[in-house]
This record gives C-alpha cells, structure tokens and sequence, in this order.
C-alpha cells in the first residue's frame, strides 16, 4: 500500500511539472533558486546575514547555485550563468561588446542596473573594475567557485552602500586536495565565437593539517562573432513607415546633408533622378528611391541625390556580436590556526584581460570650429576640393553662400570615414586584491562568540588604446583652410599639429597624408584603489524560552581612490575633448548590529516564530550620516512550513564616476519626439516648430542623425535610498519526500536615485510638457534644419524606481526503477523548477516626467540605446536522469511574451507582441574514474532565434544582444582530471 502512495505522489508531481512545462513553452515563464551539490533545493542562507545559523533559514530568499551548475552551464564567465536567472536581468556580457565599452561582465538583480548589486567573495567586497564601482564577473575564477548564494532585496544594513537589489556571493573552494586540471573547448556551430579556457588547481595542508593552501591559475581565450555573419543582423534596419526596411546612417562615405523640399527644387547641377551611381556601401542598394531629402557626394566629388532611406550606410558590417577576448587569472587561498582559538588567512586574486576589438568606421558630423555647420572658405577656387564639387556649389550659391561671402556653409553634414577603415580599440585592464585577516573565537556571556577581522588592499589598472577614431579638433582644423591669392596654393588657417588640408566631400576624398592627420592615435591610463579594514563578532547573547538570541556587531571603513590620466592628445586638446586629469577619493565609516530574537518555539500551532533585526550607520566624506535597517519575521506553524516576512532599507552611496566624472559629448541614439515616423500629435509638431524644427519641413521629419548628449560628473549628489518588502514561503512537505517549494514576493521603491538622464528621455520630458522654458527644454539644442544637435544632462538625483513580482521554485527528486539503472547502479529523475514574473518595472527618470512601466514592454524608454528589455516573466526548467557515474539533463530556458509602450506606433508592425523564445539546452557528465571527469553541453539546440526588431527598438544588431541567445546553436566539451 505505502508503495502505491508514493507512486501516486510521484505522478502526481511529476504530472504537475509537466504541466508547467507546457504552459512555459505555450506561454510566459521564469526561474531560479537554491541548488547544493546534489542539485536539490535547499534554502541555505549565509548571503544577507552576519549571525551563525543552525536551521540555515532567514526572512531573505536566497538562491544557491552549485559548481558543477557553473561547469554545466556552458559559459566561458560567470554572469552568462547569472543571466539564466529570472532574478537577474542580463546586461553587459560577452555579447553586449558594442555597449559596453571596456568589455565588463556585470550582474544586474531585478533589473534595477548592476550598480545597485553588490558582488562579494567569500563574503567580502570584490575589486571594482574602475571607477563606476561595478565588478567585472569574468575576473572571478570560476574554476575556484564552490557556489554562488545570490540574495535578492536590500542588504544595506549588512553589507553597507550598494546592496539595493541585493547581493551576489561566491563562494570560494577549499576542498582541493592535489593537483587538478580542467580544460572546456566551445564553438558556435556556425564554426565561430570558439572560446577555450584552461584551469589548474593545487591544494595541500601543511605544519601537520593547521594550515591549508589551495591555489589557482587559469586562461580563458574568446574568439569573436561578427554582426555579418548573422542573417539578422548582417544589415542594420528599423521601422520606417510601417515596416521593417534597411537602414543605417545618413552619414555616408562621401558626405551628404539635407535640404528643405524648397531648397531641393531650387538645385541646378546635379541629376536628381540618379538612383544608381555609387551606392555600393548603401543598405538599401541601387535602383530605387523613397524621398529625394538632400545632396550625396560620390566619386571624385560628383553630387547625387541623397535618398531616404537607400543611401543610409550600413554601418553593422565589421562590429562585434561577442568580441574577442583573453584573460589570465592567479589566485591563493591560504589559512592557518595560530592556536585552538585564533587562525590567520590570506586570500589573494590577481587577474589581468585584454580586449582588442573592431567597430566600424568612423562616423560624425563635418564641422568647422566655432560654427555649428561645414563652412567651405573661397569654395569657387578652393584647390583641395574636386572640381565637381566646386561647380554644384558655385551654381547653388544662393542656397549655400547668400550673403554672398565666398563661404559656402552646409548644415547638418554627415560623413563616415570608410577610407580609414574600422576603428580599433584595445584595453588592457589589470585587478588585484590582497586580504590579510585574523578570526576566532572567545568566551563570552552566551557561550563562545566568534571574531574576524582583515584588511583589504584592492587595485585596478585599465589601460585604452584607439585608432581610427576622428580627432574633432584636427578635423576643424583641416576644413578651414584659406587659398593663396598669388599661387592658388590652399593651407590650413592654422597650422598646428602639422595641420593638412582636407576635402570630405567625396568617396574616398581623403588621401593616406589627410587620414593620418585626422585620426591620431589615442590613450588614457585609469587607477583605481580601495582599502578596507573591518572587525566582527557573533554570538549568543543571552537564552530566551524559545532560544538563543543571535547577535552580531562590528565596524568597518572604506577609502577609494580614482586616477584618470589621459593620453597626451586627449588632455591638451587635439582630440577635440581635452578631457582634465582626475585624482579624487571618497571614504565612509560604518558600524552595524544584527541580532536574531526567537520568540515562540514547539507549542501547537507555533513550531517557531522568530524576530529578526539589523541596522548600520555610515559616515560618507562627501555627504554625511544615514542610517540603514531591516526587520524580519519567520513563522512556522509546522516543522516542513515557513512563512517568512521583512523589510529592509538600503543606500547606495554615489560612484566616484557619477561624482567626478568631467563632462563629456557623445552619441547616445534614441528618438526625436519631432520624428514624423512617430506620428506625433498637431501640438508636438506645433512645439516642435517653436523649438527649432522649420515649419515646411515637420510634416515629413526623420531625424538623420544619432542623439548627442552633453553628460559628466556631480560632486554634491547624495546617496539613494530604497525600501524593499519580501514576503513568501517554504515548504518541505513530509507527505511528498524530496520535493521543496519556495514562493516569495518582493517590492523595492528606489527613491533619489542617481541618474544621468538619456538625451532621449530628456526630450521625451520636454515634449510632454511643452514648456519652452522648462529646464528639460533649455538643455535641448537645434541646428536650424530641426536636427538635434546636443542635448545637456548631468548626474543627479532625480530619478525613482520600482519592482514587484513574484518568484517561484522548486525541487522534486524521485527513485527509478532498477531496470532503468545503468549495470548495478540504481537511477534516480531529478526535476527542478524556476520561475519568475515581473508584474511592474516603473522607472520616472526626472520627477515631473511621465512614469514608465517597462515590465514586458518594448518601445520608448523601454528598449532599445541605452534601455534593456526586462520581461515580465521567465523560466528555466532542468530534467535530470542521474545513474552511478552518468548525469543526462535537458534545460528549458524561457522568456517570455513582450507587448509595446502604450502609444508607441511601431507596435503595429508586429502586431502589438514580440513573441516568447525557448531555448533548449542538453548536457552530459560522465565520471570515467575517480580522477577523470568528461563532460559536454549543447546551448540552444532548437537553434531559437530572436524577432528582428530593429535598432530603435533594440540597438544596432536589430536584436536585443544582452537578453537573447544572439549567437545560435553551440557546443562545450571538456574534462576534469585529478592526479592522486
């Protein structure tokens, strides 16, 4: 009889999962949660809590991912195995090269941006990789990592600033006995994006087992995936009038600007039906014309028209899907007990990588300095321009020299430089991070109090090289050029830098000497250091009926330092931006208390009921005293129930890039609220005639130009402050063995949070308003065609967010029968479970500003340059058949269905839905040996590909990179091998 119950239990269960299994693959789903070794669910919770634990619980969910998680997952680095977790939103990674810059793999819990994630190791704070704070997760030895316990909520009171969304913890091995050697070798299956990665561990006790050592070295080597060798993102396009067409830049090789539809009829000199004569860069190829809106210059400075949007360039070709990349990584382990009562430890990380990585050529907008325009000086007999060109524009001079000058001037150029070919730019980037610390433990009022206390020296070293790159000073130094009057002979007005003249205004203009003066070679040095000393202790204060009262207390202080050392060019000018040495540091002194109150235990209906309680004050140099806290209840009714409860309020003090960052131009993409693609209302296009747009040409407007915004640093911001609400559940039912079951809802309100504002959004807030003396419209600035030419916004505390949402997990782990062992081997099914939904993600980046929901949304402000897609539910569901030495799975990753920002017209192009993706994964584990361990895992082996929805809503591989599987089916296989 017992036989048959567990039977029915097990189908039971086994039937529920796959009922969630076909509503995932049907609909929208989600994941994550605590996984041990054995691949089972346990809620064990050191993350987010100084105090020792006998029942490993606490009001803060807690997820635990294992190490042999980290090697099946198939992932050269570690937050590509993070980014699989519904509680984390993938942000910069391997495949994100384009957007983040220096190559950074960062951890973003909840959506609300990694800054707001604090990563630890062994319970410590991990090396920043520069000023902004953030820690590159690649530089973690994954090869050392015991597991990962991730605690989602703010976990200020216990760890101090930065712990908003919550904190990510790996834990390091210590277990390593010998020497081991791993080695994976991946591949896409379109034979690229290869990635190798070698790792040797040793580990010994020494002076007769009172010390242990383990140490670590270990290569990783990324090959790169290109954008053309993907057929959705070999051409770049977006939605323009309804549908998804080619599209690109309008700053091509040979220059082109635009003209109002009066100028364009007024034109002499140029076949404006020549659709076909040098279009061979264009995305949308010869032969055919939309809307004639402006002058190209093709070969040898002939003009063509410019139409949109054949002749915008294709500016995919040559940029990095997932770029190349290599790192070296050192790290020692070391402990030793002193006596029965104090030990002494050392943790030392070292981690040097480089990234050396393409983009395509170089794009801008031609400009002569002190004009916001090309101005072409004596253009009737200039000698450095082609003679065509000289004609079009002395038979136009009505339009482009009406005062009659001898100065032609051409507004709103736009140029790429093809002839220089991409732009190269390579960092060198070096960490390292030494601890020296003592603990132990001392008799005290409640028994033995344990102590621990270390100092931390951390430093980063990141080092960038461009070429290719366009110095906008050399190029207003080049286009001004005056003309001898006696020898014809044209020299720049200027002659500094061994200044050339130079024509752009033509395919291939520029000669090998005009490059080299143009696109000088570049470099900064960046620093940046951080000390940290802190002094602990935990133990029982005192006993209550119902149990001992945890309490921990401690101290801790914080120092940072940033240098900024730009290269020569940079600094004194010649690259346009003549950016200023930075050396700033920051420092804060906390102390903190914790402590774990039982209130009621062991009487019916109570089985526990427990207080929990944590506070932290913090002294920042730069802004003073705040105090951070959290409570928390647990009540189990029955020993296998668990309901749990808390809040928590968080800080998170400002980086030292937001602080001292110098302020900088720079294109940032978006939309122009004016853009008549956008169908904006009759009061829009009223304003936007008001701020700059020319009233004859708002009716078919298209902005052909990227965003620019003017942003740097704010040293009188204030830290953030957020209030976080968790409430769920555990359950480990007796009457249904080996299953476990978790459900926890959270809510996190982040209030002056520090933002820098997009151009876009900027915009966005002055045409809502339609103030023309709001300050959100007095930081925009027009060039007299209505094209945007810069838009102003600093860091400030301006912004507020707000998550909630529910997570679900769960673990089942049921017997097989004897025949489906392999040999004598009993077999066992292992199924796991983990869902998450977002029910709103609110954002309002300036406070009179709309609120925008971005949970499961596409479209403005939501997706696309500068914003990440954040869906409204995903799920990862693992099968596992496990057999003596033999472990097969199948993994299920799933995001969900996204719907479109209200208003936003491009939603009618895809029917008002981007569809759900799937991804299935396979893996094996085959222990051959005690010593020799093979394994092999297929990512995406249903192949999924995104929906193309081009670069305004998604960037420029017309696809979201970070939150897809952009590079399609692959494969890792390695081994593990140790030498007994």
């Amino acid at each position: 009889m017992q036989k048959l119950t567990i039977a029915g239990q097990n189908s039971l269960v086994v039937g529920a999962a796959a009922l969630l299994t076909l509503m995932v693959t049907g609909a929208s789903d989600s994941k994550a949660q605590d996984v041990a070794a054995d691949g089972v669910v346990h809620e064990v919770v050191v993350t987010g809590s100084r105090l020792r634990r006998d029942d490993l619980s606490a009001p803060s969910p807690t997820i635990i991912m294992s190490s042999q998680e980290i090697q099946m997952s198939g992932r050269g680095t570690l937050e590509g195995m993070l980014n699989e977790l519904p509680q984390v939103n993938p942000d910069t990674g391997a495949t994100t090269s384009n957007i983040g810059q220096a190559g950074l793999h960062t951890a973003d819990l909840r959506g609300l941006r990694p800054e707001r994630t604090l990563v630890l190791v062994n319970g410590k704070r991990f090396t920043p990789a520069n000023e902004s704070g953030l820690v590159d997760l690649s530089r973690i030895p994954s090869a050392l990592v015991e597991r990962v316990e991730v605690t989602t909520g703010g976990a200020s009171a216990v760890y101090g600033s930065d712990a908003i969304a919550g904190a990510v913890n790996f834990i390091m091995r210590k277990d390593i006995d010998g020497l081991e050697v791993k080695y994976d070798y991946g591949q896409t299956f379109e034979s690229d994006g290869e990635t190798q990665k070698l790792d040797i561990l040793f580990g010994t006790d020494f002076a007769g087992g009172r010390g242990n050592m383990v140490l670590h070295a270990g290569v990783y080597d990324q090959k790169s995936v290109v954008f053309q060798d993907r057929d959705f993102s070999r051409i770049n396009i977006d939605v323009r009038n309804g549908r998804l067409v080619p599209a690109g830049t309008s700053n091509n090789p040979g220059t082109s600007f635009f003209l109002t539809p009066t100028q364009i009829n007024q034109l002499v000199g140029v076949d404006l039906a020549d659709f076909t004569t040098d279009r061979d860069y264009s995305s949308g190829g010869a032969g055919s014309c939309t809307q004639v809106q402006g002058i190209r210059f093709g070969r040898d400075g002939v003009p063509l028209p410019y139409c949109d949007p054949q002749d915008r360039f294709n500016y995919n070709t040559g940029n990095y899907m997932m770029r190349p990349y290599k790192s070296h990584s050192i790290s020692a382990l070391a402990d030793y007990a002193i006596n029965d009562s104090i030990s002494a430890y050392t943790e030392l990380f070292y981690t040097n990588n480089q990234n050396s990585w393409n983009l395509n050529v170089a794009s801008f907008m031609p400009q002569t300095s002190g004009y916001n325009s090309l101005l072409l000086p004596n253009y009737a007999i200039n000698p450095v321009l082609f003679p065509a060109t000289r004609d079009f524009l002395v038979s136009n001079a009505a339009i482009f020299d009406p005062d009659g000058d001898g100065n032609a001037q051409i507004f709103a150029a736009g140029r790429n430089l093809a002839e220089g070919g991409y732009r190269n730019y390579s960092y060198d980037n070096s960490s390292y991070s030494m601890t020296g610390g003592l603990r132990g433990k001392v008799p005290f009022v409640g028994g033995d109090w344990q102590w621990d206390s270390f100092y931390q020296v951390q430093k980063a070293t990141e080092a960038q090289n461009q070429t290719g790159g366009v110095s906008p000073l050399r190029m207003s130094l080049g286009l001004d050029v005056v003309v001898d009057p006696v020898t014809g002979v044209a020299r720049c007005r200027n002659a500094y830098s061994g200044c050339i003249p130079i024509n752009l205004l033509g395919i291939e203009a520029a000669t090998p000497e005009m490059l080299a003066f143009l696109t000088p070679e570049k470099g900064d040095q960046e620093y940046f250091n951080r000390d940290v000393f802190q002094i602990s202790t935990n133990g029982t204060l005192f006993n209550l009926p119902a149990g001992p009262v945890a309490t921990a207390i401690g101290f801790e202080w914080r120092e940072q330092g940033y240098r900024f050392l730009p290269g020569g060019l940079n600094e004194s000018g010649p690259q346009g931006s003549q950016q200023p040495r930075i050396d700033a540091s920051t420092d804060v002194w906390e102390v903190f208390t914790e402590a774990r109150v039982p209130i009621i235990a062991d009487v019916p209906g109570i089985d526990s009921l427990t207080l929990e309680l944590a506070y932290r004050y913090s002294d920042y140099s730069t802004s003073g005293g705040v105090g951070t806290y959290k409570g928390g209840l647990e009540y189990a009714p029955v020993d296998w129930l668990r309901f749990r409860s808390a809040y928590n309020r968080a800080v998170r003090a400002p980086n030292l890039r937001e602080l001292y960052a110098p302020q900088t131009r720079g294109f940032e993409g978006g939309e122009d609220p004016c853009d008549s693609e956008l169908n904006p209302s009759q009061a829009v296009q009223d304003f936007c005639v008001l701020t700059g747009v020319p009233a004859d040409t708002i009716a078919n407007f298209v902005p052909s130009v990227d965003l620019s915004g003017r942003r740097g640093g704010n040293p009188n911001l204030v830290p953030e402050e957020s209030d976080t609400i968790t409430v769920g559940f555990v359950a480990s039912p007796s009457f249904i063995p080996d299953f476990h079951l978790t459900v926890d809802y959270f809510n996190i309100e982040v209030n002056d949070s520090i933002s820098t504002v997009t151009a876009e959004t900027m915009l966005q807030t002055c045409y809502t308003l339609l103030d023309i003396n709001h300050p959100s419209c007095r930081a925009v600035t027009r060039l007299p065609n209505g094209l945007v030419y810069e838009v102003l916004a600093l860091s400030s505390n301006i912004a507020t967010f707000e998550v909630n949402g529910l997570d679900v997990a769960f673990d089942y782990s049921m017997g097989l029968p004897d025949f489906m062992g392999i040999g004598t081997n009993g077999a066992a099914f292992k199924f796991r479970g983990l869902f998450g939904w977002m029910f709103e993600r609110k954002s309002q980046q300036i406070d009179i500003a709309p609120v925008v929901d971005c949970a499961g949304k596409m479209g403005t402000n939501c997706s696309g340059f500068g914003n990440r897609p954040i869906p409204d539910f995903t799920a990862k569901i693992d099968f596992r058949y496990v057999s003596g030495d033999l472990s097969l799975g199948a993994t299920l990753r799933h995001i969900g269905e996204f719907g479109f920002v209200d208003g936003d017209a491009r939603a009618a192009v895809f029917n008002g839905k981007v569809a759900a993706e799937n991804y299935w994964d396979l893996d094996a584990s085959y222990n051959l040996r005690d010593s020799l361990n093979l394994h092999a895992v297929i990512k995406n082996v249903n192949d999924g590909q995104p929906t193309v929805l081009g670069q305004g809503l998604a960037g420029d591989a017309g696809v979201d990179v970070g939150l897809y599987d952009v590079l399609g089916r692959r494969f890792m296989v390695g081994f593990n091998y140790k030498f007994n």
